[in-house]
């Protein structure tokens, strides 16, 4: 039986991601055309980047499509060419930002539509999430249904689930009139635009009260107390309005929020923008996939691959630095951690299988339910690792691993306070006293470095706090029905079993090195010596005359 899989996309087109692209193009070599929606910007210093060159450099030169470039070899970029085409549009747009001649074209020729992009920040500004997670899913749907005959595939999240203590169904999420009897999991309110509405009204507000006389004088104040030489006054003064002004959105975003039932404003607006994708799509076939934390793929492109720190990474590499003593997790939890090549295939599988059915699907791509992670055995894969090939301090010794406690939340916040915060402090304040004006901006500079992370590591457990405390759980039999349904061949080629994942190995031998490789940057052929941190994170401090 021929590939169903591969059969399909030969002549389909869609906004896909960079391994989602280069699954594409390497598993599916008949393809037509597809088209990506990037949206042009400036760069640090105002200049502005096209669409093209965004995508040449952050898409084309990613490390996901070296295996083509090998298998192509001098054809690489003629292939290229002929097999991608970029459009500069916007998502957070009316008809996506695009020109009428580019929408006409794109209507017309366009039989499958995937949308990956989000704001994916937990506690971003209310105004951005809703924006960009809620609102254009409708603006999406109208594309895909002012195309001639094309099928749409929306990436959520398994988290809009939110609190959830019962194994969470492949459903939208019901409001409050349509919850079924014994539901304990969150509600949307009836009136979904209603509640749109009053938050986007409550972002203006905000925005209206950031210019009032009095809060400028209480802007002015602050900006003098600290004063840059490098920008004026005005300057020094927007940046404190719009810091209150992102304040106030993420305060009212998370109290929201966790009000109705969900962790943080990411899940929330994501959980709104598949209710409101439901309720705009018509007629048209929509595929909701809804992957749980995406890490490092377990085979393709190459095992390991990995694209800039995912959720985990950060506590990984501080523990590997030496930087993190305890962690206030609860060791039996799930951490319910999907590799990226898993969600790329349940995408395509789900988006060939089902494109000529009419109603909505929902696919958790998870690991929890089926083959679960804790995260006892996820510290301990890594503090293995860690322990045959440690990171070397400054001086080139090795560094050790301790032993993590896993404290309660609030003993760990009560240590890292006293324990880290106050101590910073003094020594900032005592810097002052140094007569060297040389010694002081080298030792500010490292005290600086080492607040950063400290606050880094509070921040991240109090955002992640309902993610290593709670374990949740998601219902999976769509998706493993869809696995079931494919040919031998089709399994093969496009493998999203999560039962396949021997979890030690994948993360001693498969995601670890992928982080050293593609985020540490540390050379390949060095992999297996010990190099010393300040070379894998180069964090040494910048010359006097730059600090």
């Amino acid at each position: 039986m021929a590939d169903r899989i591969q059969s399909f996309f030969s002549g389909a087109t869609g906004f896909l991601g960079k391994p989602l692209v280069e699954k594409l193009l390497r598993a599916a070599p008949d393809i037509g055309q597809i088209t990506l929606l990037i949206r042009s910007k400036r760069d640090g210093s105002g200049n502005s980047i096209s669409s093209q060159e965004r995508f040449e450099r952050e898409v084309l030169s990613s490390g996901a499509f070296d295996l083509l470039r090998e298998q192509w070899g001098r054809t690489f970029a003629q292939q290229i060419r002929s097999k991608l085409s970029v459009v500069n549009g916007d998502i957070s747009m009316d008809r996506l930002g695009l020109s009428d001649e580019d929408y006409t074209r794109l209507t017309q020729s366009i039989t499958l539509v995937i949308n990956s992009a989000a704001v994916v920040v937990f506690d971003e500004r209310l105004d951005a999430a809703l924006n960009l997670n809620t609102l254009a899913t409708e603006r999406i749907a109208t594309f895909a249904n002012d195309c001639r005959d094309a099928a749409l595939v929306h990436v959520s999240t398994a988290y809009v689930n939110g609190q959830n203590p019962d194994l969470a169904p492949e459903a939208l999420i019901p409001t409050d009139a349509t919850a079924p009897a014994g539901w304990k999991g969150p509600r949307l309110p009836d009136d979904l635009d209603g509640e749109i509405a009053e938050l986007m009204g409550r972002c203006r507000e905000v925005e209206t009260a950031s210019r009032e006389p009095l809060q400028a004088e209480r802007f002015a104040r602050d900006a003098k107390r600290n004063a840059d030489e490098r920008s004026t006054p005005e300057q020094q003064r927007e940046v404190v309005r719009e810091r209150w002004v992102r304040e106030q959105l993420i305060q009212i975003g998370m109290e929201r929020a966790k009000s109705r039932g969900w962790h943080d404003t990411y899940t929330y607006t994501k959980a709104m923008g598949e209710r409101r994708l439901g309720a705009h799509r018509g007629d048209l076939p929509v595929v909701i996939v809804r992957p749980s934390i995406i890490e490092s793929s377990l085979n393709e492109p190459e095992p390991g691959w990995i694209d800039g720190y995912r959720m985990a990474d950060p506590i990984i590499v501080s523990f590997a630095k030496g930087r993190v003593d305890d962690f206030p997790a609860k060791r039996e939890i799930v951490i319910d951690i999907i590799p990226v090549d898993h969600v790329v295939n349940a995408m395509l599988a789900a988006a060939a299988i089902h494109r000529r059915e009419d109603g909505l699907k929902v696919f958790h791509v998870s690991t929890g339910n089926r083959n679960p992670l804790s995260f006892q055995a996820l510290y301990d894969s890594t503090r293995r690792h860690f322990i045959a090939d440690p990171m070397l301090d400054k001086s080139g010794r090795p560094i050790s691993m301790v032993e993590w406690t896993f404290p309660e939340l609030k003993t760990f916040h009560r240590r890292i306070r006293w324990g880290k915060m106050f101590p910073l402090a003094v020594a900032q304040r005592l810097l002052t006293l140094l007569p060297s004006a040389k010694t002081r901006r080298r030792l500010r500079y490292r005290l600086a470095t080492l607040q950063n992370a400290v606050e880094r590591l509070y921040y991240y457990t109090v955002i992640y706090e309902p993610y290593i405390r709670h374990t949740y759980l998601f219902d999976t039999a769509h998706t493993e029905q869809l696995f079931a349904s494919l040919t031998e061949e089709e399994r093969e080629a496009w493998s999203f079993d999560v039962g396949e994942i021997d979890w030690t190995k994948y993360v001693e031998s498969v995601h670890i090195p992928g982080l050293k490789r593609n985020v540490l940057k540390m050379d390949q052929s060095r992999l297996r010596q010990r190099i010393a941190e300040d070379e894998l994170l180069d964090e040494r401090a910048p010359d006097d005359d730059t600090v």
